[in-house]
């Protein structure tokens, strides 16, 4: 996909308005601007320039230390006005092909390296894990079965958690049980250079899931069977930012990239599982919304409300004009915690959109 040359212009006006605070907003709030950020420096805000200059107006290549030092000025910019206006903590990320680790930014000073749970972006990792056992980054890849194809575009469209188990009872199986299919995530997320906790619990169904697990009776030896609580497993934001950059660039494989973000592309579809007053955020909330023009690949995952650390995050891939892939990152963690995991209780849709909208426009301004 192959973006216009100015595709920018439908971002919500919202995100218009932000990129005039961020201007205003340069060579000043010097004790706010203080941030964490991965790869390169940010800068102190006092040496800023009052106005940012375009990576094209600049002359910027975006191989070159000056390009990614504006684009750490610029995402922490837009991390910043995000937490001023929504509250909370805000995280991101940005990598581009070619880059040796992704540029990250927070709004609180080492938020950078805060731990978060991957919670439903590990099925996006499940899923390549499962195409890589099958063969599919060589080219001479089994079929995907029926019922893993299913349960594949349940996790990914709808988000479905049941469908997940399932998808991760058939790692399990290609694997030999829970410890073979912990090795090959731990392997999908080093040949991204990303990293994450995979010591997670391996429990049997929820009773919510029983009924659709009893159609996979004779597609599977046993699938009641424990598995491993992938969700729960832990990752950096940059973390997140670099596996979806190997995912867009090819870095496992053209069949599993074009398999897995065409889906990712989708618009998202309400759960089966889950009736839909428990979940009150646009389906679109996030990238879908902030990046409409460009027709993202992008994943969601949110939760914590138990453990009283409520969180939400994105990450989503563009494909640009060139043909390379940028992919971003974000999270949101507010400060009061709602009642559920429902991201529409919060602000966590208003303050991920703003962080998406505010950098792509500034990113392919031309």
């Amino acid at each position: 996909m192959r973006l216009p040359g100015r595709w920018w212009v439908v971002l919500p006006v919202a995100a218009a308005l932000l990129l005039a605070v961020l201007v205003v907003r340069h060579g000043a709030d010097s004790d706010s601007s203080a941030r964490a950020v991965s790869g390169v420096a940010a800068g102190r805000a006092e040496d800023r320039e009052t106005t940012e200059k375009t990576p094209a107006a600049a002359g910027l290549s975006t191989e070159g230390r000056s390009y990614r030092r504006w684009v750490a000025r610029v995402l922490g910019s837009a991390v910043d006005a995000s937490a001023r206006r929504e509250g909370g903590t805000v995280q991101a990320a940005v990598m581009l092909d070619r880059w040796p680790q992704p540029i990250a930014a927070a709004s609180e000073p080492g938020a950078v390296q805060r731990p978060m749970r991957m919670w439903s972006i590990a099925k996006v990792v499940t899923s390549v894990a499962v195409l890589r056992e099958l063969g599919w980054g060589n080219r001479r890849g089994k079929p995907l079965s029926p019922q893993l194809a299913a349960a594949m575009r349940g996790a990914l469209v709808r988000s479905e958690n049941c469908r997940q188990r399932r998808l991760v009872l058939g790692l399990q199986e290609l694997t030999g049980g829970p410890a073979g299919a912990q090795a090959a995530l731990a392997d999908v997320l080093a040949e991204a250079g990303a990293d994450a906790d995979l010591d997670v619990a391996v429990e049997a169904p929820e009773p919510i899931c029983e009924g659709y697990l009893s159609t996979q009776e004779g597609s599977i030896p046993d699938p009641y069977a424990p598995t491993l609580l992938l969700g729960t497993a832990t990752w950096r934001i940059t973390d997140l930012a670099a596996f979806l950059q190997a995912l867009g660039s090819g870095a496992y494989g053209e069949a599993i990239e074009q398999r897995l973000l065409s889906l990712m592309r989708e618009p998202k579809a309400a759960s089966t599982e889950v009736p839909r007053e428990e979940f009150s955020a646009d389906l679109a909330w996030g990238a879908g919304n902030a990046l409409a023009g460009v027709d993202p690949a992008y994943k969601a995952g949110w939760g914590g409300t138990l453990q009283g650390a409520f969180m939400a995050a994105q990450g989503a891939v563009i494909e640009l004009e060139d043909g390379r892939t940028i992919a971003f990152s974000v999270a949101f963690h507010p400060d009061q915690q709602p009642p559920k995991d429902d991201p529409g209780l919060t602000e966590a849709p208003a303050a991920i959109e703003q962080v998406f909208g505010a950098f792509a426009a500034e990113l392919f301004a031309r």
